[in-house]
This record gives C-alpha cells, sequence and structure tokens, in this order.
C-alpha cells in the first residue's frame, strides 16, 4: 500500500491528469501519487436509443 503524507499543508492525492480521445471511447488519466503509471479504459459503445441522465 501507499502511504500519503497527510502531514503536509495541502497534500497530492487525487488525480493529476485526465482526457479522452477523439473519438470518445478511450479515457486516460494520470494519478498523483503515482505519475509515472497511465491509466487507459475503454468504453464500448452500447446500443442504447435514448440518454438516461
Amino acid at each position: 500500500p501507499i502511504k500519503l503524507d497527510l502531514d503536509r499543508t495541502n497534500p497530492r492525492v487525487g488525480i493529476l491528469s485526465i482526457e479522452y480521445s477523439c473519438s470518445g471511447q478511450y479515457l486516460s488519466r494520470i494519478h498523483d501519487i503515482m505519475p509515472n503509471l497511465l491509466f487507459i479504459f475503454d468504453f464500448k459503445p452500447t446500443k442504447r436509443d435514448h440518454l438516461a441522465l
């Protein structure tokens, strides 16, 4: 597990960068705790006739 230094004034905890691909199918994310690791998510399209909000 990664230990957070919560004694600091403003600890960096959270998402550093998030970007979508041009098609909107892929999302990439970089986290503050692990800045050398790139997370890539694949959103497959669904067959829906409506948008649920």
